[in-house]
């Protein structure tokens, strides 16, 4: 056995599907929370009346959208022998995506765009990713 297959943090399979879950769940509840915090010292009430419509327009992404993306990465762990690195849960496209998503809030963030606007967005992205994560939980 060589040194990469000896530290390779391989977990079972069910594991990543549990991680995977996990990962989209909290990140989709820390969005969701994010935003919420700050949309609600708002003093202007047209963000309040667009808060519901970004809630049903994130779930409808999730639905429609990332459970796609959900599914595509169960039938990818189902593909992997029973034990697997954990960070294969997702292709590297997935992981580029994530970390391209989390550059753009970053950068979003630094500008100076009010933060209930943005809290808008946030609450809709949560959403979807959290409505999405049902399909790792299903596997």
């Amino acid at each position: 056995m060589d040194w990469k297959e000896k530290y390779k943090p391989a977990v079972p399979k069910r594991y990543l599907l549990l991680l995977a879950g996990l990962l989209w769940l909290f990140a989709g509840v820390l969005l969701s929370t994010i935003g919420l915090f700050w949309i609600f010292p708002v003093k202007h009430r047209i963000v309040f009346w667009l808060m519901p419509v970004a809630v049903i327009l994130g779930v409808i992404k999730g639905k429609f959208i990332l459970y796609k993306a959900a599914n595509r990465a169960v039938k990818r762990i189902y593909g992997h022998p029973e034990r697997a690195c954990f960070a294969s849960m997702f292709s590297w496209k997935t992981w580029l995506l994530i970390g391209s998503m989390m550059s753009i809030g970053q950068i979003l963030r630094s500008l100076p765009y009010p933060r209930d606007y943005l809290g808008l967005i946030y609450v809709l992205i949560g959403p979807a990713l959290a409505t999405s994560s049902i399909v790792y939980w299903k596997s």
